[in-house]
């Protein structure tokens, strides 16, 4: 065999040799390397993912710490029956919204138009209400029960009305125009089978149920220029027990459970200066935290451990506080805190610098969650939330 021929044998078998390894190379690791590449695309379509939740969370942050829920003026929000939005009355004509709790899917529940409509009181389930209507000065109750589609126009002599701890009666201030007098009583929703429970001293008392209790409170209308004496009584009657007075044009918000009540009440007779405090059931153990506002600014955690507050900033003096504020004489500038009943300490919920807009707090709620706060502003009538 000739030389040539024998290098071309070699080179042909190294030849063939190379490529079959190539072959087996290129085999393997593209096999492998798809599933990589697949892993990539995986990875990538995580990443963008996580981006985009990252966005959502972001544009989430980037709404206002305090929002606007309504565009309109409203009445009477409340969480509804569900847990999951808000309901309310459009203060101009009466219909029922519900929205969520960021502003979000409102929808018309009910479009009966109301003339004169000022407030309105939910039961427990939030399937009845008690509204106030003012016609020309006269005011009228009604009682509305919205699973069968039923009002009923209540007495015209009451004044005053609350739910009782169930919500499937009312208790109301009563006042006989034939006689004079005036008396606490108790009936069901309409206002059938009613009975008397207290006569009432007072021709302008307001009333709440006792939390957790079979007894109610009343108390005549703050006025900075009278002692305000907060009473307490059986809804089936009996004798009436006055567990606190001493301070002028004082008002009460009792805990969910009924153990203790936020009081606010001004610093002398005729005063112009308002401190917030709190007493226990019986009325005793009076603790001043000497924080300027109404218990008309605040609301109770769940569990009776924090206030969240709105601090009003009134700039001008002169003015006699509760009476100018309630008449609205003077608006408020405020600021939003929470305090630890334990201990007294208090902390902004929201710094100064993300209140935008002025806001005058009234009527506070939170979410089941209690991570939002969400009021009516006196100074537009509408509603607003605050994340919390």
């Amino acid at each position: 065999m000739s030389i040539s021929k024998k290098i071309f044998i070699i080179s042909s078998v190294l030849l063939a040799t190379v490529l079959f390894f190539m072959a087996i190379y290129n085999i393997s690791f593209k096999k492998d390397k798809i599933p990589e590449a697949s892993n990539n695309k995986t990875e990538e379509t995580k990443n963008t993912g996580i981006a985009e939740k990252i966005g959502e969370k972001l544009s989430v942050s980037k709404r206002e710490k305090i929002y606007q829920l309504a565009n309109e003026a409203v009445i009477s929000p409340v969480i509804d029956k569900s847990g999951e939005k808000i309901i309310y009355y459009n203060k101009l004509n009466g219909n029922v919204y519900q929205v969520s709790f960021d502003g979000e899917n409102k929808v018309l529940v009910d479009d009966n138009n109301f003339i004169g409509l000022e407030n309105v009181r939910w039961n427990f389930d939030k399937n009845k209400v008690i509204s106030r209507f003012n016609s020309n000065g006269k005011i009228q109750y009604s009682a509305y029960d919205y699973e069968l589609k039923k009002g009923y126009k209540l007495s015209e002599g009451i004044e005053y009305v609350a739910w009782n701890n169930l919500g499937d009666q009312i208790i109301y201030k009563y006042s006989d125009s034939k006689n004079g007098k005036r008396t606490i009583n108790i009936a069901n929703f309409d206002g059938s089978n009613w009975n008397k429970i207290t006569d009432s001293a007072s021709n302008s008392s307001w009333i709440a149920p006792v939390p957790q209790s079979s007894f109610v409170s009343y108390w005549n209308m703050p006025n900075a220029f009278e002692e305000t004496a907060l009473n307490i009584v059986s809804t089936v009657g009996g004798s009436v027990r006055k567990i606190f007075s001493g301070r002028f044009g004082a008002d009460y918000l009792w805990s969910p459970n009924g153990t203790k009540s936020l009081v606010s009440s001004s610093d002398v007779k005729g005063g112009s200066k308002i401190s917030l405090a709190l007493i226990n059931s019986n009325g005793g153990e009076y603790q001043n935290f000497n924080i300027p506002t109404f218990v008309s600014k605040c609301v109770w955690s769940k569990d009776d451990k924090t206030v969240y507050y709105a601090l009003p900033s009134i700039s001008s003096e002169g003015y006699v506080l509760p009476n100018d504020y309630m008449n609205k004489k003077v608006i408020s500038k405020d600021t939003f805190w929470k305090l630890d009943i334990a201990t007294g300490k208090t902390e902004r919920v929201v710094d100064i610098g993300e209140i935008k807009d002025s806001y005058d707090a009234t009527n506070l709620f939170l979410s089941p969650s209690e991570d939002a706060l969400f009021f009516v502003n006196r100074t537009d009538g509408k509603l607003y939330g605050l994340s919390l």
